[in-house]
């Protein structure tokens, strides 16, 4: 489902159509309605909105970059600074954690090698110019590495 939101905005992107940018922002506006547990996007039931699993996982990353595709570059500066303070106590960003008490969720452990903060930090950085993203960005490939 997180591919639908990313395909719509950059589909209007490339291809200028108005529908793709119109289904993009009523995506957009639910999610911040229902989906944010700020600055941060828990699991929700999608009938009622209510949090099912207050969990932040990897495959979110890409918001932050859809955001500054979108001009909304406040909120995907503030989630992506959330984000780097969680890389401050670990070597490698977790697959999920509990966004009620900050814990990494055991049992988790999937491929690693997601490009989504990646992409997000390099849309932040050309946005803004600010090295800061790209140093991030070289911590991400070292722990990679490591």
């Amino acid at each position: 489902m997180d591919s639908l939101y990313e395909y719509l905005l950059k589909a209007w992107i490339l291809f200028g159509d108005e529908e793709y940018f119109e289904m993009f922002l009523e995506g957009y506006d639910v999610v911040e309605k229902y989906v944010r547990w700020d600055p941060w996007f828990a699991d929700v039931n999608l009938e009622s909105g209510q949090v099912v699993l207050p969990h932040f996982s990897s495959l979110q990353l890409f918001w932050p970059g859809l955001q500054v595709l979108f001009g909304d570059l406040d909120e995907a500066h503030r989630l992506i600074s959330s984000i780097s303070k969680i890389l401050d106590n670990v070597d490698f960003f977790p697959e999920a954690f509990n966004l009620q008490n900050g814990n990494i969720i055991a049992g988790k452990e999937g491929y690693p090698l997601r490009p989504e903060f990646i992409e997000s930090l390099w849309y932040l950085y050309r946005a803004t110019k600010e090295e800061r993203w790209l140093r991030l960005g070289s911590r991400i490939v070292d722990s990679l590495q490591k």
